[in-house]
């Protein structure tokens, strides 16, 4: 008996996938010469659900160099009437492409990583090691052997939900917004809610008996990835700039912007998977350090997010027309502190957690008697 297993074919198909999109667009390609790497990545990688940043919509490092490596195997510019001869003329350079195109496919056929990817697994890794007994007892209850850091991110791979909920009223719960000199305490939410509003209305949720089962999955899912996102300081927005969205930079000689590279390159510019990287920074936390960072306050998490946001600006001065350009010197700057970030996210989730399902009154009051 022969058995295939279940990421073969998945490979399979992702290549059958990308060669079909590849020959749909060159039959319907009307547009004057462009880059062909460019209808790849709009069209076949679309196709497969997933590399980018879902709060910004930029670019994932992994659909980056999917273009960089398309484009160096497809030379400079292709037009219509060069592929209409290749097709015909049998070119190995028509071909060459539609096999760089099935190996890198299949390379890719999981989803790329990125900070509400990758850094909410980090996050979720590290405070799975640190939730009590009873927290980990009531998380299974609800969703089963799903680990922390797979639950992380089920609110960003739900906005492309159709239904109401996703699409009308939980965009804007991944972030608060806390004007330079101001506290949130002073701001506040505003009426379409935040991402405080929906820590608290998610933990109402899990605490009411009454909720279903359904309901508090999703509640105990948001909240894990709403404390990761209010660790990561631009989701603490000025309130000017979209979170830093409007701020547009150059990194790794790329045009991006400062979420991006605070959401997203900064951390996969290491090159570590979610796991690897866990495994990198939790030696890092001492014993101390769990003692201090051990808080269940969303208010304090919201205020060093802020702080550290408003240093995070690049001071890189630009040539008129271009972009300012952050060197490795910004890197080597602030990854430590987006790494501290992603750590903290960690012991503040498994405080929270612990908290969410901490004993009832009634066996707290027997201890205490």
């Amino acid at each position: 008996m022969i058995i295939v297993d279940g990421s073969f074919l998945l490979g399979i198909a992702a290549i059958v996938t990308s060669v079909t999109t590849l020959w749909r667009a060159v039959r319907e390609w009307r547009a004057p010469p462009q880059n062909i790497s460019k209808v790849f990545c709009c069209r076949a990688f679309t196709v497969s659900g997933g590399g980018c940043c879902r709060a910004c919509g930029a670019r994932s490092p992994r659909q980056k160099r999917l273009r960089m490596r398309l484009s160096k195997s497809n030379g400079d510019r292709v037009g219509r009437g060069d592929m209409t001869s290749s097709l015909c003329g049998g070119s190995t350079r028509f071909m060459k492409t539609i096999l760089t195109a099935a190996a890198l496919w299949l390379t890719l056929s999981t989803p790329a990583f990125a900070w509400d990817q990758s850094g909410h697994r980090i996050i979720g890794t590290i405070a799975q090691d640190r939730i009590s007994g009873k927290t980990r007892a009531e998380i299974e209850q609800l969703i089963g052997n799903e680990s922390l850091a797979e639950a992380a991110t089920f609110a960003d791979e739900e906005r492309s939900n159709p239904a109401p909920f996703w699409q009308k009223e939980a965009g804007p719960w991944h972030y608060v917004t806390v004007p330079t000199a101001k506290t949130y305490a002073q701001v506040g939410a505003p009426p379409e809610g935040d991402g405080y509003a929906a820590l608290e209305r998610f933990t109402k949720t899990l605490r009411d008996p009454k909720a279903s089962r359904e309901d508090k999955q999703v509640a105990l899912r948001f909240i894990i990835h709403i404390v990761g996102d209010l660790h990561q300081p631009l989701h603490a927005g000025n309130g000017n700039d979209r979170g830093g969205n409007d701020v547009k930079v150059r990194f790794s000689n790329e045009n991006t912007n400062l979420h991006s590279v605070w959401d997203t390159e900064l951390i996969e510019g290491q090159n570590l998977s979610y796991t690897e990287y866990a495994m990198r920074l939790e030696p890092r936390i001492t014993p101390q350090m769990t003692i201090e960072w051990w808080s269940s306050d969303p208010l304090v998490w919201i205020a060093e997010s802020a702080a550290l946001r408003d240093r995070i600006y690049p001071t890189e001065t630009a040539k008129e027309g271009e972009l300012p350009a952050l060197s490795y010197k910004y890197q080597y700057q602030h990854l430590p502190a987006a790494e501290q970030r992603l750590e903290q996210g960690g012991v503040r989730l498994a405080a929270y957690l612990d908290w969410v399902f901490a004993e009832t009154s009634h066996d707290q009051s027997s201890l205490q008697r």
